[in-house]
């Protein structure tokens, strides 16, 4: 009966330190919850809620303006003109452009820093696993063993008891 007894208390060791590895509360403390839930009367109530928030909208606003030249102006004053619009559209795509590059930076970089985040959590959760593979397994197997072992002497006590001749 004590090897029984060992083989149980041995796999419930076990699957504690398994739930533990992943955050989750023990065996004991679920059972309490347990019991202090049972029976559920009087029923509780219901009531569900709900929200919804939405994302901050962010925007730019870019606006440029022209005005052409004097109805009286020259060719040579036109061409002036129009050199001037000319001079300033370049201006306004190089700044659109390096604010273009900065973002496409800025994004890279958050994505590099988020893929590194992620892969940190891969590792852990890969180690996680591995602990509990090898540990958790090995104390259950050691349970069930002592648990095989002490059905198996608690059932041959009668045979044993004949095959030494006692009554």
């Amino acid at each position: 009966m004590s090897m029984q007894l060992l083989g149980i208390l041995t796999v419930v060791w076990g699957l504690n330190r398994t739930r533990a590895e992943f955050g989750q509360p023990g065996i004991g403390s679920q059972f309490r919850d347990w019991i202090k839930r049972f029976p559920p009367y009087p029923l509780p109530k219901v009531v569900a809620t709900g929200t919804t928030t939405f994302p901050p909208l962010e925007s730019q606003i870019h606006v440029h303006s022209t005005s052409g030249p004097p109805q009286d102006e020259s060719v040579e004053g036109r061409l002036l003109h129009v050199e001037k619009l000319v001079r300033n559209l370049e201006s306004a795509n190089g700044r659109m452009q390096s604010q273009v590059l900065q973002l496409e930076r800025k994004v890279e970089r958050d994505l590099e820093t988020h893929r590194r985040s992620i892969a940190a959590q891969v590792d852990t959760v890969e180690r996680k696993i591995e602990s509990t593979a090898t540990s958790g397994v090995h104390i259950s197997a050691v349970g069930v063993v002592l648990l095989f072992v002490g059905t198996v002497l608690a059932s041959a006590a009668p045979e044993i008891q004949k095959l030494l001749g006692a009554t």
